[in-house]
């Protein structure tokens, strides 16, 4: 939030929201791309010839693999532009009439109007975070990027090392 703001106010507003904080706070994977996001500014300081990352157990490395790709999908989705349109704008379909009426009978019209109001500010950030996640991305499949799968030949550990294997084979990352 303070690098992708695009001014002092609106990264204060940010921070200071009361749904921001409770998202951040609550939202697990959001750790995963704040992760990622601190490898790629270390690896792109070239301060490190070499930098190594130990993400057990297999479950949490997966999840920080897919955390840019997250980021940028968030910033795409169609929940998302719904959210940051102006509430007098939204296009009712039959399909999301109820859902809206519902929505204001039981959050109050002012939750949705902030729901709208946060997201909106968060939006003016998207290109620099989906900027900054498909660079992540492209580091992760450089040839220069190897992964090392490290396990003993204890059955579980074994599991999960060749589950490990699977997913970096299917996401085209290099196998050390």
């Amino acid at each position: 939030v303070s690098r992708h703001a695009p001014n002092d106010a609106v990264r204060r507003q940010i921070l200071d929201n009361s749904l921001y904080q409770n998202i951040t706070g609550r939202f697990v994977q959001s750790h995963d791309y704040i992760a990622m996001e601190r490898l790629y500014e270390i690896h792109s300081s070239g301060t490190y010839d070499l930098i190594v990352v130990d993400t057990p157990p297999t479950r949490n490395a997966i999840d920080f693999l897919e955390a840019p790709d997250r980021m940028a999908d968030f910033f795409s989705s169609k929940l998302l532009r719904w959210l940051t349109a102006p509430s007098k704008s939204r296009v009712m379909s039959a399909a999301s009439k109820p859902f809206y009426t519902v929505a204001d009978r039981i959050l109050g019209s002012q939750f949705l109007e902030d729901i709208a109001e946060f997201f909106g500010l968060f939006q003016a950030m998207a290109p620099g975070f989906v900027t900054r996640a498909e660079a992540v991305s492209k580091v992760l499949a450089d040839r220069r990027t190897t992964f090392v799968v490290v396990s003993t030949l204890e059955a579980a550990p074994l599991h999960e090392a060749e589950f490990f294997i699977e997913a970096l084979n299917e996401r085209r990352l290099h196998l050390g």
